[in-house]
């Protein structure tokens, strides 16, 4: 049986400058984390429910408080759609049986309905005071 010799294995190329590697990590960590510390502090995008109390505590720009008076408006827009719909509810429910309580099906839906249009109302409110507040950061510019 014969041997068979094979060459040593030259050792990998190690020859990198690790130095600017090392720079190029760096500076990509320090982007990375300025980006993610940026991103908290302004409101990008249209202000959603759960996140609602965070972008109210950091609203500091024209276009938080604007993004906060379009969050309003919507939610005042949605309580105007629900107020109608229970108004229909009560025309609906105009001659039912009352439930426990005495009291009838359309009146209930009546409350409900005026429950919302009083939530439009502060809605509403709510929304023209981002829209000055919009108005003031903007001019204080």
């Amino acid at each position: 049986m014969s041997t068979v010799n094979f060459p040593a294995a030259s050792p990998p190329d190690r020859s990198i400058e690790w130095i600017p590697v090392l720079r190029i990590l760096a500076v990509t960590v320090v982007a990375l984390s300025a980006a993610f510390v940026m991103s908290g502090c302004a409101t990008e995008g249209p202000v959603t429910s759960g996140m609602l109390q965070e972008q109210i505590r950091n609203a500091r720009t024209a276009s938080d408080h604007e993004a906060l008076a379009q969050y309003f408006q919507t939610q005042a827009a949605d309580a105007k759609a629900q107020a109608a719909r229970h108004r229909k509810m009560a025309e609906t429910y105009q001659g039912a049986p009352t439930y426990r309580g005495g009291r009838g099906l359309a009146s209930h839906c009546e409350s409900i309905a005026r429950s919302y249009e009083n939530l439009e109302k502060e809605q509403l409110a709510m929304a023209d005071l981002h829209k000055r507040l919009a108005a003031e950061a903007g001019s204080s510019k």
